[in-house]
């Protein structure tokens, strides 16, 4: 019972770090806002936007990589207990090279995107988009973070991500608190808060990584060329919307469209650059 204790408490708590996140909004955000000047109900309405449309948004991305991450976690574990270097070393790359491929596009396609997703999601309500725009920008640290908390956890380390979790939060606090209750940064100053929390978190958890099985990650393979392969694709996909926008007029079928060619052009260039070598497809394949 105390083994199983010691295990699956960090373990919820390290998969639950966007909640954790929004939990410290919720008890510091309004309030900060009512401090800033704000009335109760704009202090309401800007909190709404945040916590009810940019938050959920941004974890959408998040809960696909973390079935994908955590799809790989025995493999890792079994070969950290078997003290395979080369396969260790191996499956870690791929499992933070999935998490790229999936934030950079998210990243990039919701900072572009934020006001015509809002619009056909919550059926031409767009207000909150610029919230939404920044806070995409955590998309990146927020899921590098989840990837290596599982990584580190599938090695044994399970209390490690917590405490860098708890670095995080403090951060947060501290900047929630400060910025919020500036007038001029008003809600923004949580979308700081948050970025600047999952930064932190995400670079001590890589710090701990490398101390752990000194892992030399190549930058090349799971940063530049899925956030070239992104560039790529959301570029590509701006000229395809506005053009069926101006012939169709719609924003639904536009941005319809623009996903499915997305996705098709990023497919593409991830193939194209050679993101995934020969050996990893056929390894996630026999493991199926």
């Amino acid at each position: 019972m105390d083994i199983l204790i010691k295990t699956a408490v960090p373990i919820s708590i390290g998969a639950s770090v966007g909640s954790i996140m929004n939990l410290i909004d919720s008890a510091l955000v309004p309030m900060s806002l009512y401090q800033a000047g704000f009335t109760y109900k704009e202090s309401t309405i800007l909190f709404a936007q945040l916590s009810g449309k940019a938050a959920i948004l941004i974890n959408v991305p998040l809960t696909l990589s973390m079935a994908l991450c955590y799809s790989i976690v025995p493999v890792i574990a079994e070969s950290f207990i078997l003290n395979r270097k080369n396969s260790l070393d191996r499956l870690v790359a791929t499992s933070i090279k999935l998490s790229s491929c999936i934030a950079f596009p998210s990243f990039l396609g919701l900072f572009i995107f934020s006001e015509q997703v809002l619009i056909f999601i919550f059926r031409g309500q767009n207000s909150g988009a610029e919230i939404l725009r920044y806070l995409s920008i955590s998309i990146p640290f927020l899921i590098l973070t989840q990837s290596t908390t599982a990584v580190l956890q599938s090695i044994g380390r399970f209390k490690t991500p917590v405490y860098n979790l708890l670095i995080g939060c403090v951060i947060k606090v501290i900047l929630v608190l400060y910025l919020v209750k500036i007038p001029e940064i008003n809600i923004y100053g949580a979308v700081i808060g948050t970025t600047f929390a999952y930064v932190i978190t995400m670079l001590l958890n890589f710090i701990s990584l490398y101390r752990t099985i000194r892992i030399k990650l190549d930058l090349n393979q799971i940063i530049i060329k899925p956030l070239l392969a992104s560039s790529v694709m959301i570029l590509s996909v701006e000229f395809i919307y506005f053009n069926v926008y101006n012939y169709t007029k719609s924003n639904d079928i536009s941005l319809g469209l623009t996903i499915l060619s997305g996705i098709i052009i990023y497919t593409f260039l991830i193939i194209m650059l050679r993101v995934f070598s020969y050996q990893d497809i056929k390894g996630r394949i026999r493991r199926r």
